[in-house]
């Protein structure tokens, strides 16, 4: 999942458990605290829609989310054709 998408799933787990498959909340928050250092703040801000439906929609898919590129970087780095 690239940056984006990232900055989109933390909250969007953080703050739906359920969907996210947890019911006891964010288990590791050390690596989502090195990307996001004011989780508090991540939460309060405005959604990112079109992110969170990417992610929605993968979840269904099993493929990953991110931008064109990331995903080139990641299918070039594979040699697996990901989108």
């Amino acid at each position: 999942m690239d940056g984006r998408h990232f900055l989109a799933a933390a909250p969007y787990v953080a703050l739906n458990p359920v969907r996210a498959g947890r019911d006891d909340g964010v288990v590791g928050v050390g690596p989502v605290l090195e990307r996001i250092p004011d989780f508090a703040a991540a939460l309060e801000a405005a959604e990112d829609g079109a992110a969170i439906l990417a992610i929605r929609r993968s979840r269904s898919t099993g493929r990953p989310v991110g931008s064109a590129d990331w995903i080139k970087a990641l299918e070039a780095g594979s040699g697996r054709a990901l989108a």
